[in-house]
């Protein structure tokens, strides 16, 4: 079996910061289009409850309740029209009055002097007197016109309230019909996002599963995730809060579930990829990538630019000599000697490095490796 190496092309950095930003920006941009998709498919008239009231009123109730605030209207612009008059007469008084006053302080200032009070200045003052008390009498007449008019007004809205207290009984059944119906259609409007949204999260899940390991990938994650938090936004918007809760928990079970599977599957059946980077970990550190055994100090010091165990090459004078090594604890041969060119190079690793040649492992000691 041949075992291939996986080789990313990471690039600098900034570099990939910068492509690290785009993706979240393009994930912004996807969803706030997506968003705006649903609020054009949830702008769909709701349940009017005007209609559905009418259903349950007594139409003869409403006819006297139209009736009655039609009344109330006209008698309200009557009594604001008397204030108006009233405001108007007001102000003549004020003036009659100030202008009687100071004609009387001249009459008392003649008499004091002892001088004639004129006939002219006589008739002015029984004028001013005689248009002051007129416009008197007027003003308590709208008075009592504006208080007999309030009695109307509170007899008819005490009438008013009556006719509401039967209709609010009436409106009873109304408002459970029209929560019935608002609830419909929040459905209705959550089924039609869904129904959009649903099949691009499964289009996403598609794509990433067919272009994972292409450029592409980053992008289309950045879609799906945009998708997946759109469709949390509407569940949370319209389904109920206790509904919303066990269907958050049930998807997590899901995920967790689907999470460990792949990797309990990655442990029976390592791809390629995960064990070259197991088995470069082990190799680092001198052990075996298959039983964790300490491999030999004297074919660490091979590979290794300082040996940690610190043991003299003059021990191990035969290393010359040595063309393979085998874990002596399960039987894996770890070393072996490059077809191409004699060195002794890493068994499990993908390429020698001494060559660059790719490695391949016989059917028998892949067996031997996954049964380990």
């Amino acid at each position: 079996m041949t075992v291939e190496k996986a080789v990313e092309k990471k690039g600098p950095k900034g570099y990939r910061i910068l492509v690290m930003m785009l993706n979240v920006i393009l994930a912004l941009l996807i969803y706030w289009f997506i968003g705006f998709l649903m609020d054009d498919i949830s702008n769909q008239p709701g349940p009017d409850i005007t209609e559905i009231q009418k259903k349950y009123q007594d139409p003869v109730l409403v006819k006297q309740k139209e009736n009655y605030n039609r009344q109330l209207e006209k008698s309200t612009s009557t009594i604001d029209e008397l204030h108006q008059q009233q405001n108007i007469l007001q102000t003549s008084i004020n003036s009659y009055r100030d202008t009687m006053n100071q004609l009387l302080d001249l009459q008392k200032a003649s008499i004091e002097k002892g001088v004639a009070f004129s006939a002219e200045s006589q008739n002015n003052l029984q004028n001013v007197t005689t248009l002051y008390l007129d416009y008197q009498k007027q003003f308590q007449a709208l008075n009592s016109t504006i208080t007999k008019d309030n009695l109307e007004v509170q007899q008819i809205q005490n009438k008013v309230k009556e006719i509401d207290a039967h209709l609010a009984k009436q409106n009873e059944q109304a408002n459970k019909e029209y929560n019935s119906e608002w609830v419909k259609h929040n459905w209705a409007m959550a089924g039609l996002q869904l129904l959009v949204l649903i099949p691009l999260l499964l289009l996403c899940a598609y794509l990433f599963k067919s272009y994972r390991h292409t450029l592409y990938k980053p992008m289309i994650m950045a879609a799906g995730i945009a998708v997946f938090f759109k469709i949390s936004v509407v569940m949370h918007q319209y389904f109920p809060s206790y509904l919303f809760k066990y269907l958050l928990i049930l998807a997590l079970i899901y995920i967790t579930t689907a999470v460990l599977i792949s990797k309990l599957r990655m442990l029976a059946a390592p791809k390629p990829n995960w064990l070259q980077k197991q088995y470069r970990e082990a190799y680092q550190k001198m052990e075996c990538p298959i039983c964790q055994c300490a491999i030999k100090p004297s074919i660490s010091k091979l590979f290794m630019a300082n040996n940690k165990y610190n043991t003299s090459t003059n021990d191990y004078h035969y290393l010359n000599e040595v063309d393979s090594y085998t874990c002596p604890n399960c039987g894996v041969r770890l070393f072996d000697t490059c077809p191409n060119c004699s060195k002794l190079k890493y068994s499990l690793l993908s390429y020698c490095d001494c060559c660059g040649i790719r490695n391949t492992i016989d059917k028998d000691e892949t067996n031997l490796i996954l049964n380990n």
